[in-house]
């Protein structure tokens, strides 16, 4: 009996897990009326000497009728206090504004690191030091000394950030510094959160076209600089000897800064009753995408400026495009038989309704399966939004949206067509009847 009771017990506590599993939406339904941060792109994603970073936040999910507020600031050194993550004092923090983008540049860096001595020596911390960076001429190499945005090691910055419905503050938005605060207490209609920012401490030269009489080959010398510098093709080379050997100009020394990924568009195929594949079109050539799959043959691009319309049920796969050179170079593997270490591209998959088969997916099998919702009892066609977001690891992120409609399937033989073939005039790569 007791092992019986155990047994029970068992049985019991799986069913009431999961009927509490089946209560909760997955990470990638965007709920009605709740405040959703989906991601923050900041272009360029590091702060730089020569030009401003813009910041941009993707919010979903607030009623269409709220206003929202905005509150944006940048703190170099942070902590958590609270449940909130905050600037670690406020005479660091420098307003950016309440507007729904953001800049900021390296003014803003100066201006909040004048107080960081006193700041730390009022907390009774040890600031965190720089050292000398070391500049590289081909193989000469040059001390510039102590200088901190001289320093290869400055450490990352934060942009906090807060958005919000305005009827949490009677109305009226109040500005970044009472904003961020206090945490958000009602977390369906405010929240706050940091976006982390290097600091790109060269200057950029203008890149001229490649010299070989000016650029001398060094590969064969004896001693060879081996700090990392940054070509005019947006390549992160080992050593300048490499940029030398490559034929490219050299846009500064040091690692490229990061750059956004571009997510140039989505293509999807629909997969037919019997497993086969519609053939509608044909996938980029594979120096635009990094996948060559067999299985996608019959591709077709999803303009943003089209809707398809989706019957109850309906599903089709969906492929995130992009250009090949997305994947930035990292550095050498530690294994120096193996090949360079590159970004990995991760896709966070969102929506309005109907329902995603994986929330993420990689660049390796970057492909996710929508299918559509079904109708409420009045069956009213609903247009839903999704949302692709991508991510490289390294601060960098973009996304992109679109839209489609869920309607009755009322027989039409065009119904049976691909759900971006049953528009006016169809796509290229539909069938003309």
């Amino acid at each position: 009996m007791h092992h019986r009771s155990h047994v029970l017990a068992l049985l019991v506590l799986t069913a009431l897990l999961a009927s509490c599993a089946g209560n909760w939406d997955p990470p990638s339904l965007v709920v009605p009326a709740k405040v959703r941060v989906l991601g923050i792109r900041a272009e360029p994603p590091a702060i730089t000497m020569t030009a401003e970073t813009t910041m941009t936040v993707l919010a979903a999910g607030a009623p269409d009728d709220a206003t929202l507020c905005y509150a944006w600031a940048y703190c170099p050194y942070t902590w958590t206090k609270d449940g909130a993550y905050g600037c670690i004092d406020d005479e660091l923090l420098i307003p950016l504004g309440t507007d729904a983008t953001a800049q900021v540049g390296i003014a803003d860096v100066f201006s909040s690191l004048s107080h960081a001595q006193a700041v730390f020596t009022k907390l009774g911390l040890q600031m965190p030091s720089t050292s000398s960076d070391t500049s590289t001429d081909a193989c000469k190499s040059t001390t510039t000394g102590g200088n901190p945005m001289a320093s290869a090691s400055l450490p990352d910055s934060y942009i906090l950030f807060q958005v919000a419905q305005a009827s949490l503050f009677g109305g009226t938005c109040p500005d970044p510094k009472t904003a961020l605060a206090t945490a958000c207490a009602d977390r369906d209609k405010c929240l706050q959160g940091f976006k982390r920012l290097s600091i790109s401490a060269a200057t950029p030269s203008a890149c001229a076209p490649f010299d070989a009489a000016k650029d001398k080959d060094c590969s064969k010398a004896d001693a060879c600089d081996t700090k990392p510098v940054c070509g005019c093709d947006g390549r992160t080379y080992d050593t300048d000897c490499e940029r030398v050997a490559a034929k490219v100009s050299k846009r500064a020394d040091g690692a490229c800064p990061d750059q956004n990924p571009p997510l140039t568009g989505v293509s999807v195929y629909w997969p037919l009753n019997d497993g086969a594949v519609e053939a509608l079109g044909t996938l980029q050539s594979d120096t635009q995408t990094y996948v060559t799959d067999p299985k996608y043959t019959g591709l077709i691009a999803w303009p943003e400026d089209v809707t398809p319309v989706m019957h109850p049920g309906d599903s089709f796969e969906m492929l995130p495009i992009w250009p090949g050179a997305a994947k930035e170079y990292v550095g050498k593997a530690a294994d120096p038989t193996a090949p360079p270490v590159y970004e990995t591209l991760l896709f966070s998959w969102f929506t309005t309704g109907g329902s995603w088969a994986k929330d993420r997916s990689y660049d390796e099998y970057p492909e996710n399966a929508f299918t559509a919702p079904g109708l409420e009892v009045d069956e009213k066609p609903v247009t839903l939004t999704l949302w692709i977001v991508v991510r490289d690891g390294r601060n960098g992120t973009s996304w992109l949206r679109r839209h489609v409609t869920v309607t009755k399937n009322v027989g039409d033989p065009l119904d049976q067509r691909h759900p971006l073939c049953r528009t006016t005039p169809p796509l290229p790569g539909c069938p003309a009847n």
